[in-house]
């Protein structure tokens, strides 16, 4: 079960969980000064999620290194900034915790040292990120380890940032999802104000061919605030050219795709392949003899022409 807790900045957290912040009010307006409340999302990982991360990273992560953990939103007129995330690594001097700063996507941004006796990992902290972590995924952060030159201190440091992203967007997937379809939702209708209501998917429209992994398809209507339909919005994972990623669509109101992006991991060849099904609908997206082609025809008749009525969010 998740625990949402709302709270100004200046209150006093309770109760906190494994891994919580000891001061939340400072940390989060250091990491978000534009914060103006933020919610904190408390989860115990299971057994599944243990194993969804084991899958993720190719390092092991002892069984006491995921238990009760708190998830910080950051938000201003209640709307998500972003996320914050601590963890606890074991140094030469004991635990040293570190605040990470992630996007509502789960990648990290940022982070600052919470508690550090060790004076070499803490100029190497201060010293600056290394290269490439702003705005990176859990593979993005593994792909830094494998650099030549990386130092005992960084690869403590890129260890707890790719544990970071991986927990969080395993763990939190659900809790977060809505958050980020309605971000997406803000980008795609920037002038709408637009409200979301969850649609049903049809999951006989998949084939196993496809790639497409059936669960983990959601989609939304959206209307403007004067109750114009606006159309909706897609997300599937899917296993395309060797790859799992997180593909998101944009659908106006004929039914026909208006943009296409993934999100984990983002690729230009991949981009590319999607880019040919923009603009093509249900009826359509068959010219286009692709695999792309497949998954996105899929995707728009296992939604349907829907009438845009759905569970408002």
């Amino acid at each position: 079960m998740v625990l949402l807790v709302a709270c100004v900045l200046t209150g006093v957290a309770h109760g906190q969980a494994y891994c919580a912040l000891r001061d939340p009010s400072q940390v989060l307006y250091n990491a978000f000064p534009e914060a103006d409340s933020h919610r904190s999302l408390i989860r115990q990982v299971t057994v599944a999620d243990r194993d969804a991360v084991a899958q993720e990273l190719p390092f092991t992560i002892l069984y006491d290194e995921l238990g009760r953990h708190t998830l910080y939103v950051p938000l201003r007129d209640g709307h998500p900034l972003g996320l914050l995330h601590v963890r606890s690594e074991r140094g030469r001097y004991g635990l040293t915790e570190i605040a990470w700063s992630l996007d509502l996507d789960g990648r990290i941004t940022g982070g600052s040292l919470q508690r550090c006796r060790d004076p070499k990992f803490r100029n190497t902290f201060e010293e600056g990120l290394p290269d490439g972590l702003g705005t990176g995924d859990s593979q993005t952060i593994l792909a830094l380890l494998q650099k030549e030159g990386v130092t005992p201190e960084q690869q403590v440091l890129l260890r707890s940032a790719a544990k970071t992203a991986a927990v969080t967007s395993i763990v939190w997937d659900a809790d977060l999802l809505p958050m980020r379809a309605a971000a997406r939702a803000n980008t795609y209708w920037p002038d709408s104000e637009p409200v979301l209501s969850t649609l049903p998917i049809d999951q006989s429209r998949f084939s196993v061919d496809s790639g497409i992994e059936p669960l983990s398809v959601h989609a939304w209507s959206a209307r403007g605030s004067d109750g114009q339909d606006l159309g909706q919005l897609a997300r599937s994972w899917i296993n395309f050219d060797n790859k799992r990623i997180e593909l998101w669509l944009q659908i106006d109101v004929q039914g026909r795709i208006v943009a296409v992006s993934q999100v984990k991991p983002a690729t230009q060849s991949i981009q590319m392949a999607f880019d040919q099904i923009i603009g093509k609908s249900e009826n359509t997206v068959s010219q286009c003899a692709t695999a792309a082609g497949v998954v996105g025809g899929e995707l728009l008749r296992a939604i349907g022409k829907s009438d845009m009525r759905g569970k408002e969010e």
